[in-house]
């Protein structure tokens, strides 16, 4: 007989074992490949869904401004793909509110889209490939209207012929923090029917963003939108698609649509307006802005220097008063003028004389001003005028001059064109018919002032020196820009229209659209990037499983020692005939093999079960921790491939360590039918003891590490290592205490039922081991989790978890005027009941960068995290629990202030949530990341402290300086706490929300947000805490199959036992005694692991440890275990008295 011949026989012979066996292997297959498989879901999942939400669009151009939608036709579309189409769009973050009921939904994107969108440019499949049949675009005989998609219809309430009220934000003629930007007039309103609702899957649920939430959208004609924008022929948003994405090569057209577009783009793309004045021959380079920034102004200069064009620079504002000793003029324009303009000659004195360029302290009037004021050369006036000191406010400064010259009011000096065009003031027939966005006094103007503008209209009164004048007005030069215009002088040979398309040309040449923030993005790669996860899915779900895994391994290898002790005389046999051992062996090993084999192959049906109930626990039980409705199966074969071999080689090295100890027996005892552990042994050996006496020291050592380390990325890995060392070290305590037993017999216990159920144990150590650590480790594991189960926070101190505030607050629209002082309330139009609430609160405002969620409710890489920007008076609050490698005892403001300190290499100090760092952006205190600037330049962030549990696990925080540096365009305040009593807080956030409705204010309990983090965290341990379950059910078993395998073993026995005079009852309870002794054992030792692992945090925040929940885990897992035992015992003792003596 061949050896393959007697392991085929073996197995045949033994199906009922071997068939056990193979299950328990399919048991540990399952949840290994189903790990793995989940991990494949999961990421397969977040990448069809991002996916789905882009439909064919591949690429998108999102930029800060408008620029114009005819540039789509312009750029060649072949670039993408012979199929593609681009479409300009407008794309705008609003409120959406139901016109009836009052249901309102904030974050909706709102898009301004042209007739043909969902048939070629919305994601594909949009309508099957056709506009949807709604009336909706207004062509002249179709009713005006919009589309919205399920999502909202549902949060609202909306049906088809409803009306729906939109709330978006309005930009400005000028940045809103100067003192022209308009901080009253920043929303628009939009009262539109509901035409249709566009299914999700067919393109209503575009996002260009990956998220998990279902997109709010709503879909407007892109006409009428602009129409309330105030901006003809405008989009900010251009997109790229193709019926086939998969087929293109993402950098390539990236850098094909980045090429296209630099050679598209115009000055007027990036808000560049370019006048010229045929009389004076002078053209003038100008922002639709007001203000030239600093992008344009490179761009201009580059344009200047290559044209080798003569310029001068000006800065233009507005002078409240001009004084002097006898009399004032009032609102009048003022002009900072380099020195090239005074080297020109075009400026006169009175007399016909060139004037020289003011100094420091001089100024210039012109003639008609020196009138008004009775001034002379040599006399001393001073400048009045309004600065804008930040949100909301507007400061009075002033300033004393020398008056260095008069000037004539010839064609140089009577110039309105010094002054930008801006609608309200220099397009308006009287100076009385001033709109400004700043207080003005009309009883201040005169006649005599009427009659100038009519004649000479915004044409400066006042000249100075140009540094002197950016010193005074352009309070951020690098944010707003420095100058309103730049004045180049049209050559003699040349037209001025020539001249003027020549300058056209060479910005156009010049013009870096990037530097504007147009710039093309691969949203589709990033969306493939995102889809990977903050987490690897497949290792934290090997995390999750590891138990069952481990405990499927060790009933394996419980079963297999079982069928193996069974076969002990069949051993026997085979070593004296010949066989060596290694060969015995090796066709043992042969036989697991195939059961290995054969119940991993079979556990890929119940790792698809396995992975088909975790993904439907996520999408049901524990959607708290997933908020992914949309997880499906994803099975790969490559992940079965590798899934399989694995699972086998784990099994078949849990049958060699079974297999071990059975072929150190010699064949006479083998024959005998004596199994290896049944003979009293001589005592625990050396190294036996010696291990149990260091690895008890070894965890006390890691423990104090555990101590150091708690809230810091080694935490949990301090945490395990802990707890596996404590479970390692009470095991072998435990088994040199066997040991001990075995050597002592019955002397080692004083009650003989006791001391008979000791000595029992200690027959068989290696098969009380694995009980025992079946059941150890599920205690830890279950125990240990439940302990670190958390409620929010709800104690009121500022370093708390909540930071001391009741509320937080977001807005689509930023307010410019501070919610945190009555002059921002009554500025704002808040109600007086509304304001009386607001005596009783603190109200602390921030800049915000809308972007990815960083927080733990998100599955997919934050590629563009959400950023606040702090000020000092929000440092000097010392909110939350912050710590920093640099100063660990320093106070929270001293913390906070590290955001002010600037680092080396331009490196911006930032603070985040430490658990939101750690695991969402895989980063840590000291480390960096980078971000894109609005300009798209990137941008190093180095995380200089951390806080510890709080509420703003979903933004990073960055200096209210270094936000206004990198996002220049970013005005007003958009993200806010409120410390408030709570008794007052309910009511504060209703009325708040009403009154701001029209900047779609919502606010919430920060309560709610930290129990909505925490519940991320409390669900995470439960599905770990429900895969352990799995493993303890399987400890269970292996209990209980130790159970009866010791019971039937000892049949006879038990006979002899109960025909000398033992009672049923008192066999019984002696073999109940013996396994729950094992059992609470390995409960105690778990109980005893699971305590050290929390210690550390035990004694760091006592009230965060659910000690008495995790109390009731280890009785219920006491209590599972005693009734296993005794109806395994009281099932198993029934047996014939006769019989089991015959055999004895």
């Amino acid at each position: 007989m061949t050896a393959t011949w007697y392991v085929l026989r073996g197995l045949a012979h033994r199906r009922s074992t071997s068939l056990t066996v193979a299950l328990g292997v399919a048991v540990g297959a399952s949840a290994l490949i189903g790990a793995l498989i989940v991990g494949d879901s999961m990421r397969g999942s977040l990448r069809e869904h991002a996916l789905k939400r882009l439909g064919g669009v591949t690429h998108a151009l999102i930029a800060p401004r408008f620029f114009r939608a005819e540039l789509a036709s312009v750029l060649p579309h072949e670039i993408v793909a012979d199929d593609a189409r681009l479409a300009s769009a407008i794309l705008l973050t609003g409120g959406a509110e139901h016109a009836e009921s009052r249901r309102r939904s904030n974050g909706a994107q709102i898009f301004g889209v042209e007739a043909g969108f969902f048939s070629t440019g919305a994601p594909e499949g949009a309508g099957g490939g056709k506009e949807p049949p709604l009336a909706w675009v207004p062509d002249g005989s179709k009713p005006e209207g919009c589309l919205i998609n399920e999502a909202l219809a549902s949060d609202l309430g909306v049906r088809t012929g409803d009306e729906l009220l939109l709330h978006f934000a309005r930009p400005g003629d000028a940045p809103a923090e100067t003192l022209l930007g308009r901080r009253e007039d920043t929303t628009a309103a939009l009262r539109l029917p509901v035409r249709g609702i566009v299914p999700d899957e067919a393109g209503g649920g575009l996002s260009l963003r990956p998220r998990q939430k279902p997109p709010r959208n709503v879909f407007v004609p892109l006409l009428l939108l602009q129409r309330a924008l105030r901006r003809d022929g405008v989009a900010n948003v251009l997109l790229a698609c193709t019926s086939d994405p998969d087929r293109i090569s993402s950098d390539a057209v990236t850098a094909s649509l980045t090429s296209g577009l630099r050679s598209s783009v115009t000055p007027e793309d990036v808000g560049i307006r370019i006048r010229t004045d045929e009389v004076r021959r002078i053209v003038s380079i100008e922002s639709d802005r007001l203000l030239i920034d600093p992008a344009t102004e490179r761009a201009a200069e580059a344009a200047i220097r290559r044209l080798g064009a003569a310029a001068t620079r000006v800065l233009a504002y507005l002078a409240n008063d001009i004084d002097a000793a006898q009399s004032s003029v009032p609102y009048s324009t003022a002009a900072g003028l380099d020195t090239q303009a005074f080297a020109w000659g075009d400026f006169r004195d009175v007399q016909g004389r060139a004037v020289a360029a003011p100094g420091d302290d001089e100024v210039l009037l012109n003639a008609w001003t020196a009138e008004q004021l009775g001034a002379h050369p040599g006399d001393a006036v001073t400048l009045r005028y309004f600065v804008s000191g930040g949100i909301g406010e507007l400061q009075t400064r002033e300033q004393a001059f020398r008056v260095s010259g008069v000037i004539e009011m010839n064609e140089a000096a009577a110039d309105a064109g010094f002054v930008p065009e801006y609608p309200g003031i220099t397009n308006v027939r009287r100076l009385t018919d001033w709109d400004p966005p700043f207080p003005f006094d009309f009883r201040k103007v005169r006649d005599i002032d009427e009659a100038y503008w009519d004649e000479h209209r915004a044409a400066p009164k006042v000249f100075l020196n140009l540094a002197v004048a950016q010193a005074m007005w352009a309070t951020e030069p690098d944010r707003h820009g420095r100058l309103t215009s730049i004045r180049l002088r049209v050559p003699a040979e040349d037209a001025p229209s020539a001249f003027a398309e020549r300058v056209r040309a060479a910005l156009t040449e010049g013009i870096d659209p990037a530097e504007f923030g147009l710039a093309w993005r691969d949203v589709r790669g990033e969306a493939l990037a995102a889809a990977s996860g903050t987490t690897d899915f497949s290792q934290l779900f090997l995390g999750f499983s590891f138990f069952l895994i481990a405990a499927a391994a060790m009933l394996v290898a419980l079963l297999f020692r079982l069928s193996v002790e069974r076969r002990s005389r069949e051993i026997g046999v085979l070593a004296a005939t010949g066989f060596a051992p290694s060969r015995i062996r090796g066709m043992f090993l042969s036989e697991g093999a195939v059961l290995a084999g054969a119940g991993s192959v079979a556990g890929l049906l119940g790792a698809a079960g396995y992975a088909w109930l975790m993904l439907s626990g996520l999408r049901t039980w524990w959607s708290a921790a997933a908020n992914a409705p949309f997880l499906s199966l994803y099975v790969e074969a490559a992940t079965c491939a590798i899934g399989v071999p694995a699972a086998a080689m784990t099994a078949l090295i849990s049958m060699t360590a079974a297999l071990r100890g059975v072929l150190r027996v010699s064949p006479r005892r083998l024959l005998s039918g004596a199994l290896p552990e049944s003979a009293p042994g001589g005592g625990p050996s050396r190294p036996a003891q010696a291990f149990s006496r260091i690895l008890p020291l070894t965890c006390a050592a890691m423990l104090v590490f555990a101590w150091f380390v708690r809230g810091t990325a080694a935490e949990t890995g301090a945490f395990f290592a802990v707890g596996g060392l404590a479970l390692v070290a009470g095991l072998s305590v435990a088994r040199v205490r066997w040991s001990r037993r075995a050597r002592l017999g019955a002397r080692a216990a004083p009650g003989v039922t006791f001391a008979l159920a000791a000595r029992n144990a200690a027959r068989h150590p290696g098969r009380s081991m694995t009980t025992v650590a079946l059941i150890a480790s599920a205690t830890f594991l279950v125990v240990s989790i439940q302990a670190f189960r958390q409620a929010p926070d709800d104690r009121d101190e500022v370093t708390g978890a909540a930071g001391g505030f009741e509320l937080v607050a977001e807005c689509e629209t930023p307010l410019l005027h501070d919610l945190a002082t009555p002059a921002g309330w009554e500025s704002l139009g808040l109600s007086l009941p509304t304001r009386k609430l607001l005596d009783g609160a603190q109200v602390f405002p921030f800049r915000l960068l809308s972007g990815d969620e960083t927080s733990c409710t998100s599955l997919y890489v934050p590629t563009r995290p959400r950023i606040l920007g702090v000020d000092e008076r929000f440092m000097q609050r010392g909110a939350f629990t912050i710590r920093a490698n640099e100063a660990p005892d320093a106070s929270p403001e001293a913390l906070w202030s590290l955001l002010s300190k600037p680092l080396d290499d331009g490196v911006v100090p930032v603070i985040g949530d430490e658990n939101a760092v750690r695991w969402q952006l895989h980063s840590g205190l000291g480390r960096e990341i980078v971000i894109e600037d609005e300009a798209g330049r990137p941008t190093k962030l180095r995380f200089v402290a951390l806080l510890k549990g709080s509420a703003l696990q979903s933004e990073l925080m960055i200096s209210d300086a270094a936000f206004r540096r990198l996002f220049p365009t970013s005005a007003g305040h958009a993200f806010f706490l409120i410390d408030a009593p709570r008794e007052i807080a309910s009511e504060l956030r209703t009325v708040l929300e009403g009154d701001l409705r029209r900047f779609s204010f919502d606010a919430e309990p920060v309560q709610a947000r930290l129990k909505a983090f925490l519940e991320v965290q409390n669900t995470y341990l439960s599905t770990f805490q429900a895969v352990g379950g799995f493993g303890l059910i399987l400890g269970t078993l292996g209990l209980a199959v130790g159970t009866a395998r010791n019971i039937l073993e000892r049949r006879s026995e038990l006979a002899l036992m109960r025909a000398v005079g033992y009672e049923p009852s008192m066999l019984r309870r002696l073999m109940v005694i013996e396994h729950v002794a094992l059992a609470m054992q390995g409960l105690l030792i778990g109980l005893a692991a699971a305590t050290a692992a929390v210690l550390p945090r035990l004694l760091d925040d006592p009230p965060s440890v659910r000690l008495w929940s995790a109390a009731g885990v280890a009785a219920a897992i006491g209590l599972v275990t005693w009734i296993t035992c005794t109806l395994v015992t009281r099932q198993v003792t029934r047996s014939e008295i006769v019989a089991a003596l015959r055999r004895e």
